[in-house]
C-alpha cells in the first residue's frame, strides 16, 4: 500500500542505486525527500539533482560501496545533517506551481 510503501522510504537510512541505466524515479526522489543518504553510480542520468543542489554520493564503480558505507557509517550525523536539506529542495524544485511555471516558459518559446 501507499502507507507502507512510505513508512519503507522513511526506514530506509542509505540507499543505494548502481542499476546500469535508470532515470530518476519515484523511489529515488522519495528516498532523497525522506532525508536518507543515497548513493549512486555516477553514470546515472541525474545532472538536474546537481543543478538543484541536491545532496547525494556518486560512485564509479559498484566496488566503491563498501568503502563509501564505511566512511557514512563513521560520520552518520554528518551526512545525515547534509542530507536532511534535501526535503526541502524538492518540495521547492517539484511543487506543482513551479513545474506549471517552468511548463509554461518552456511552451512560450
Amino acid at each position: 500500500s501507499n502507507d507502507d510503501v512510505a513508512r519503507l522510504r522513511q526506514a530506509t537510512k542509505i540507499m543505494i542505486n548502481v542499476r546500469d541505466k535508470d532515470q530518476i524515479t519515484g523511489h529515488m526522489l522519495e528516498s532523497l525527500y525522506s532525508g536518507a543518504i543515497v548513493i549512486c553510480g555516477d553514470w546515472l542520468p541525474y545532472k538536474i539533482l546537481d543543478t538543484w543542489n541536491v545532496f547525494y554520493i556518486k560512485i564509479s564503480s559498484i566496488n566503491e560501496i563498501p568503502k563509501k558505507l564505511l566512511e557514512i557509517m563513521n560520520n552518520y550525523e554528518d551526512f545525515k545533517l547534509k542530507a536532511k536539506n534535501n526535503k526541502l529542495i524538492l518540495q521547492n524544485q517539484l511543487n506543482e506551481g513551479k513545474i506549471v511555471n517552468d511548463w509554461l516558459e518552456i511552451y512560450r518559446n
